[in-house]
This record gives C-alpha cells, sequence and structure tokens, in this order.
C-alpha cells in the first residue's frame, strides 16, 4: 500500500476549509475529525500557525463524556496575512 505524503500547505488548507461555515472554532478534536488529518498532526499544526499569528483561541463548552458541559480551547484559523509568505 501507498503511502499519502500531505505537505504543510494541504495540511493548512484542510483545516480551514474544514472550518468554514463553523459558528465558533472548533476543537482540535473536531479538525481531526473533519478532516480525517491525525490529532498530533493537527496540533502541530495549530502550533505552527499560532507563531505565525493566524490562530485565534477562545473557549467554549463541549459536553463531556461524563454528560457534564466543560470547557474547552476553541480554534479558528485566521486568514493568511497579505504580503506574508
Amino acid at each position: 500500500m501507498a503511502s499519502v505524503v500531505v505537505t504543510e500547505a494541504d495540511l493548512l488548507e484542510a483545516l480551514a476549509t474544514a472550518q468554514r461555515g463553523a459558528a465558533e472554532g472548533q476543537t482540535a478534536v473536531e479538525m481531526a475529525e473533519a478532516t480525517g488529518i491525525a490529532h498530533k498532526r493537527v496540533i502541530m499544526a495549530l502550533r505552527a500557525m499560532q507563531k505565525e499569528g493566524r490562530l485565534q483561541v477562545q473557549y467554549g463548552k463541549r459536553l463531556g463524556i461524563d454528560g457534564r458541559l466543560k470547557p474547552v480551547p476553541l480554534y479558528t484559523i485566521l486568514a493568511k496575512k497579505k504580503g506574508a509568505k
């Protein structure tokens, strides 16, 4: 079976596409599920975007496995600034 190579640009595009239409940011798990990309890889991409100033973090609530609403970080990917690589 051939291995599929996902470039950083592919990853960032997939994450941005997964967020379109979302009323609020998404958790890293939600992004991983929406894109089919491994959770660890999503986290690495979010860290890179944070360093570039392209990540907005806010907090929202999600239902935990115990049935309670819990505060979680929600990430929104911001557009690339004009003139940036």
